[in-house]
């Protein structure tokens, strides 16, 4: 029997609810999965096969500590799943960039640096002299999950742009690097997919939908999601994603927007993506078997 350490948060020390549906599949095949803090101090993490990263929702309130302890598992040759390269890379959204370098359509967008000293107008105006015919922006922390500090405006017009909202971008930019990124209305019409690999194979997806007013589709913000099967061409656009990831990542969920027919990336998640367990009741045993598959032999000290 394999031992696996569940990275959980503090205020979830049990694991979320949709993850602990799957800790009845994992025991099934060979996996002895047991829920860990990952910021608390005496968790011995020497005592485990691999490290599975899963309700670490409080991640991007502690980014250089969450770094740290990314660090020190390393240096103790714990294995991480995903891999460290993979949750360092995938923390900050700039990874966005990278991947439309690389050809992955994603919505326009402008990045903005942690600490630099640039009002929400003028980098609004930035984005604009660029992208003139859109009206409607995102704002959003470059590190950030759940939609924090997220939210909707027509700031390239001056008159749309609050004290409130400057006030919340020069927060955002004191811990964290910002993105100004054109709305996609069709989040509102057609939804959100959630396109769920495991071991680089498709193992399901959902739809996601805002609540009525709203444009975020997390359920912390009444968003809801049904499974759904997607169409093929999706699919495809969605593991070609993957395929510009340098390394291989044992679960990964692709989210993104179709538009005009063609697939455009929003968020590419690999550290600790909610992944609908409760909806598929087969992706926990897919899940499993993904891990095991990449566990290493045992050394001595196991």
């Amino acid at each position: 029997m394999r031992r696996l350490a569940l990275a959980t948060c503090e205020r979830l020390p049990g694991l979320a609810e949709d993850d602990r549906l799957a800790l009845g599949p994992f025991l099934a095949c060979g996996l002895h999965a047991a829920p860990e803090v990952w910021s608390a101090a005496d968790v011995d993490w020497r005592g485990y096969d691999a490290v599975l990263v899963r309700s670490c929702w409080d991640y991007h309130h502690r980014a250089e500590e969450f770094r740290r302890w990314i660090d020190r598992l390393t240096a103790l040759s714990i294995p991480l799943i995903n891999t460290a390269a993979l949750l360092q890379w995938n923390m900050d959204k700039r990874y966005l960039g990278d991947l439309e370098q690389q050809g992955v359509p994603i919505p326009a967008t402008h990045f903005v640096a942690q600490g630099e000293n640039v009002s929400l107008l003028d980098a609004c105006a930035r984005f604009a002299a660029v992208h003139p015919d859109v009206r409607t922006v995102v704002v959003k922390p470059t590190v950030s999950a759940t939609a924090h500090l997220t939210w909707c405006t027509d700031a390239p017009s001056t008159r749309s742009t609050t004290d409130a909202e400057s006030a919340r971008f020069a927060e955002i930019l004191r811990s964290s690097g910002a993105l100004i990124q054109r709305f996609v209305p069709e989040v509102r019409t057609d939804g959100e997919w959630s396109i769920l690999f495991f071991g680089g194979t498709f193992s399901h997806a959902v739809r996601k939908r805002p609540a009525a007013g709203d444009f975020r589709v997390q359920g912390d913000h009444g968003g809801s999601a049904t499974l759904e099967t997607p169409p093929g061409h999706l699919v495809t656009a969605a593991r070609r994603v993957l395929a510009f990831v340098e390394h291989p990542a044992v679960y990964a969920r692709v989210d993104g927007i179709e538009v005009d027919g063609a697939f455009q990336l929003l968020e590419l998640e690999l550290i600790e993506p909610e992944l609908f367990f409760r909806l598929e009741p087969l992706a926990a045993e897919r899940l499993a078997r993904a891990v095991l598959a990449h566990l290493p032999l045992r050394d001595a000290r196991q």
